[in-house]
Protein backbone atom coordinates (compact mmCIF):
# COMPACT_ATOMS: atom_id res chain seq x y z
CA UNK A 1 0.00 0.00 0.00
CA UNK A 2 1.50 3.28 -1.11
CA UNK A 3 1.48 6.05 1.46
CA UNK A 4 1.67 9.81 1.04
CA UNK A 5 4.93 9.86 2.98
CA UNK A 6 6.61 7.26 0.77
CA UNK A 7 5.38 9.04 -2.35
CA UNK A 8 6.76 12.41 -1.26
CA UNK A 9 10.10 10.76 -0.51
CA UNK A 10 10.30 8.86 -3.81
CA UNK A 11 8.71 11.49 -6.08
CA UNK A 12 9.69 14.93 -4.75
CA UNK A 13 9.68 16.32 -8.30
CA UNK A 14 6.03 15.36 -8.79
CA UNK A 15 5.05 16.75 -5.39
CA UNK A 16 6.73 20.03 -6.36
CA UNK A 17 4.65 20.24 -9.57
CA UNK A 18 1.39 19.98 -7.66
CA UNK A 19 2.57 22.44 -5.03
CA UNK A 20 3.47 25.04 -7.68
CA UNK A 21 0.24 24.36 -9.57
CA UNK A 22 -1.86 25.17 -6.52
CA UNK A 23 0.15 28.36 -5.95
CA UNK A 24 -0.26 29.53 -9.55
CA UNK A 25 -3.96 28.65 -9.68
CA UNK A 26 -4.57 30.54 -6.44
CA UNK A 27 -3.08 33.68 -8.00
CA UNK A 28 -5.38 33.47 -11.01
CA UNK A 29 -8.47 32.58 -8.97
CA UNK A 30 -7.90 35.52 -6.63
CA UNK A 31 -7.57 37.85 -9.63
CA UNK A 32 -10.78 36.79 -11.41
CA UNK A 33 -13.13 36.16 -8.50
CA UNK A 34 -15.81 38.70 -7.70
CA UNK A 35 -16.13 40.09 -11.24
CA UNK A 36 -19.59 41.09 -12.43
CA UNK A 37 -19.38 40.13 -16.11
CA UNK A 38 -20.15 36.66 -17.43
CA UNK A 39 -16.80 35.74 -18.99
CA UNK A 40 -14.57 35.94 -15.89
CA UNK A 41 -17.23 34.18 -13.85
CA UNK A 42 -17.29 31.28 -16.31
CA UNK A 43 -13.50 31.20 -16.12
CA UNK A 44 -13.57 31.17 -12.32
CA UNK A 45 -16.05 28.27 -12.21
CA UNK A 46 -14.02 26.19 -14.67
CA UNK A 47 -10.74 27.08 -12.96
CA UNK A 48 -12.15 25.84 -9.66
CA UNK A 49 -13.42 22.64 -11.28
CA UNK A 50 -10.08 22.06 -13.01
CA UNK A 51 -8.16 22.41 -9.76
CA UNK A 52 -10.53 20.11 -7.87
CA UNK A 53 -9.81 17.42 -10.45
CA UNK A 54 -6.07 18.12 -10.23
CA UNK A 55 -6.09 17.87 -6.43
CA UNK A 56 -8.09 14.64 -6.66
CA UNK A 57 -5.50 13.25 -9.08
CA UNK A 58 -2.64 14.14 -6.75
CA UNK A 59 -4.43 12.55 -3.79
CA UNK A 60 -5.01 9.32 -5.72
CA UNK A 61 -1.53 9.20 -7.26
CA UNK A 62 0.06 9.55 -3.84
CA UNK A 63 -1.80 6.41 -2.74
CA UNK A 64 -0.81 4.51 -5.88
CA UNK A 65 -4.39 4.42 -7.21
CA UNK A 66 -3.24 5.13 -10.75
CA UNK A 67 -6.34 3.89 -12.61
CA UNK A 68 -8.58 6.18 -10.58
CA UNK A 69 -6.05 9.00 -10.95
CA UNK A 70 -6.24 8.55 -14.73
CA UNK A 71 -9.97 9.29 -14.60
CA UNK A 72 -9.58 12.48 -12.56
CA UNK A 73 -6.61 13.52 -14.72
CA UNK A 74 -8.80 13.13 -17.81
CA UNK A 75 -11.41 15.30 -16.11
CA UNK A 76 -8.76 17.93 -15.36
CA UNK A 77 -7.55 17.87 -18.97
CA UNK A 78 -11.09 18.13 -20.32
CA UNK A 79 -11.88 21.07 -18.05
CA UNK A 80 -8.60 22.86 -18.77
CA UNK A 81 -9.24 22.69 -22.51
CA UNK A 82 -12.76 24.06 -22.11
CA UNK A 83 -11.41 26.87 -19.93
CA UNK A 84 -8.94 27.69 -22.71
CA UNK A 85 -11.68 27.76 -25.33
CA UNK A 86 -13.97 30.06 -23.38
CA UNK A 87 -11.08 32.43 -22.70
CA UNK A 88 -10.04 32.46 -26.35
CA UNK A 89 -13.59 32.60 -27.70
CA UNK A 90 -15.64 34.37 -24.98
CA UNK A 91 -18.75 34.49 -27.19
CA UNK A 92 -19.26 30.84 -26.26
CA UNK A 93 -19.68 31.67 -22.57
CA UNK A 94 -23.36 32.46 -23.11
CA UNK A 95 -23.99 29.04 -24.65
CA UNK A 96 -22.00 27.22 -21.96
CA UNK A 97 -23.58 29.09 -19.05
CA UNK A 98 -27.04 28.30 -20.46
CA UNK A 99 -26.29 24.59 -20.23
CA UNK A 100 -24.78 23.99 -23.66
CA UNK A 101 -22.89 20.73 -23.99
CA UNK A 102 -19.32 20.98 -25.26
CA UNK A 103 -17.96 17.57 -26.23
CA UNK A 104 -14.23 17.16 -25.46
CA UNK A 105 -13.40 16.20 -29.05
CA UNK A 106 -15.21 19.29 -30.37
CA UNK A 107 -13.36 21.52 -27.91
CA UNK A 108 -9.97 20.15 -28.99
CA UNK A 109 -10.83 20.53 -32.68
CA UNK A 110 -11.96 24.12 -32.15
CA UNK A 111 -8.80 24.99 -30.23
CA UNK A 112 -6.65 23.42 -32.94
CA UNK A 113 -7.97 25.95 -35.49
CA UNK A 114 -7.57 28.81 -33.02
CA UNK A 115 -3.83 28.50 -32.33
CA UNK A 116 -3.42 32.30 -32.37
CA UNK A 117 -6.00 34.79 -31.07
CA UNK A 118 -5.97 38.40 -29.94
CA UNK A 119 -7.11 38.95 -26.38
CA UNK A 120 -7.16 42.66 -25.66
CA UNK A 121 -3.70 43.94 -26.51
CA UNK A 122 -2.16 40.47 -26.30
CA UNK A 123 -1.72 37.82 -28.97
CA UNK A 124 -2.01 34.34 -27.50
CA UNK A 125 -0.39 31.73 -29.71
CA UNK A 126 -0.42 28.00 -29.05
CA UNK A 127 0.83 25.43 -31.51
CA UNK A 128 -1.85 23.11 -32.87
CA UNK A 129 0.55 20.28 -31.93
CA UNK A 130 -0.32 20.98 -28.29
CA UNK A 131 -3.90 19.90 -28.93
CA UNK A 132 -2.80 16.82 -30.83
CA UNK A 133 -0.78 15.92 -27.73
CA UNK A 134 -3.91 16.55 -25.67
CA UNK A 135 -5.88 14.17 -27.90
CA UNK A 136 -3.21 11.49 -27.46
CA UNK A 137 -3.21 12.00 -23.68
CA UNK A 138 -7.01 11.91 -23.50
CA UNK A 139 -7.15 8.64 -25.45
CA UNK A 140 -4.46 7.08 -23.25
CA UNK A 141 -6.25 8.15 -20.07
CA UNK A 142 -9.54 6.75 -21.39
CA UNK A 143 -7.96 3.37 -22.09
CA UNK A 144 -6.63 3.24 -18.54
CA UNK A 145 -9.82 4.37 -16.81
CA UNK A 146 -12.22 2.10 -18.70
CA UNK A 147 -12.74 -1.48 -17.50
CA UNK A 148 -10.69 -3.18 -20.20
CA UNK A 149 -7.56 -5.34 -20.24
CA UNK A 150 -5.19 -2.38 -20.51
CA UNK A 151 -6.77 -0.87 -17.40
CA UNK A 152 -6.15 -4.10 -15.49
CA UNK A 153 -2.47 -4.00 -16.45
CA UNK A 154 -2.13 -0.72 -14.59
CA UNK A 155 -3.42 -2.37 -11.41
CA UNK A 156 -1.09 -5.37 -11.65
CA UNK A 157 2.56 -6.14 -11.14
CA UNK A 158 4.86 -9.08 -11.83
CA UNK A 159 5.05 -11.65 -9.08
CA UNK A 160 7.28 -14.68 -8.60
CA UNK A 161 7.98 -16.67 -11.74
CA UNK A 162 5.18 -16.29 -14.25
CA UNK A 163 2.69 -15.04 -11.68
CA UNK A 164 0.96 -11.68 -11.88
CA UNK A 165 -0.21 -9.93 -8.73
CA UNK A 166 -3.32 -7.75 -8.79
CA UNK A 167 -3.07 -4.95 -6.25
CA UNK A 168 -5.81 -3.66 -3.98
CA UNK A 169 -5.08 -0.34 -2.35
CA UNK A 170 -2.61 0.94 -4.89
CA UNK A 171 0.90 0.44 -6.19
CA UNK A 172 3.30 2.97 -7.68
CA UNK A 173 4.77 2.75 -11.18
CA UNK A 174 7.15 5.54 -12.06
CA UNK A 175 6.32 5.86 -15.81
CA UNK A 176 2.60 6.24 -15.07
CA UNK A 177 3.18 8.63 -12.17
CA UNK A 178 5.41 10.82 -14.35
CA UNK A 179 2.95 10.75 -17.27
CA UNK A 180 -0.01 11.74 -15.08
CA UNK A 181 1.98 14.52 -13.43
CA UNK A 182 3.18 15.95 -16.74
CA UNK A 183 -0.30 15.85 -18.29
CA UNK A 184 -1.85 17.70 -15.37
CA UNK A 185 1.01 20.16 -15.05
CA UNK A 186 1.22 21.09 -18.73
CA UNK A 187 -2.50 21.33 -19.49
CA UNK A 188 -3.31 23.30 -16.34
CA UNK A 189 -0.35 25.64 -16.86
CA UNK A 190 -1.48 26.44 -20.40
CA UNK A 191 -5.05 27.05 -19.22
CA UNK A 192 -3.83 29.33 -16.42
CA UNK A 193 -1.73 31.38 -18.84
CA UNK A 194 -4.59 31.79 -21.32
CA UNK A 195 -7.00 32.63 -18.51
CA UNK A 196 -4.57 35.24 -17.18
CA UNK A 197 -4.13 36.74 -20.64
CA UNK A 198 -7.89 37.09 -20.95
CA UNK A 199 -8.82 38.30 -17.48
CA UNK A 200 -5.70 39.25 -15.50
CA UNK A 201 -2.81 40.08 -17.88
CA UNK A 202 -0.87 41.71 -15.05
CA UNK A 203 -0.18 38.20 -13.71
CA UNK A 204 1.73 37.04 -16.78
CA UNK A 205 4.98 38.45 -15.44
CA UNK A 206 4.67 36.64 -12.13
CA UNK A 207 7.46 34.24 -11.28
CA UNK A 208 4.99 31.51 -10.25
CA UNK A 209 4.16 30.52 -13.83
CA UNK A 210 7.81 30.18 -14.80
CA UNK A 211 8.51 28.11 -11.70
CA UNK A 212 5.60 25.81 -12.51
CA UNK A 213 6.84 25.39 -16.08
CA UNK A 214 10.34 24.57 -14.81
CA UNK A 215 8.92 22.02 -12.38
CA UNK A 216 6.88 20.32 -15.12
CA UNK A 217 9.86 20.17 -17.48
CA UNK A 218 12.08 18.96 -14.66
CA UNK A 219 10.07 15.79 -14.01
CA UNK A 220 12.03 12.83 -15.40
CA UNK A 221 11.11 9.20 -15.96
CA UNK A 222 14.36 8.08 -14.35
CA UNK A 223 14.69 9.06 -10.71
CA UNK A 224 17.43 11.62 -10.21
CA UNK A 225 17.93 12.12 -13.96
Amino acid sequence: LSTAQSFDSEYPDCTAVFRELVRSASLVASAVTGRKSLEPNCAFVLLTKMMNHAVASFTLVRRGLLVDAALTTRNALETALLLELLCKDPSRCVEWSAGGVFRPSDVRKRLAVLPSVEIGELVVEVSSDEYEDARFAYDWLSRISHANVESIRHAARKGAGDQVELTIGGALSRPEVIALTKIIGSCCLRALLVCSAAHAPELLHRRAFRELMERVHGVKVEAGA
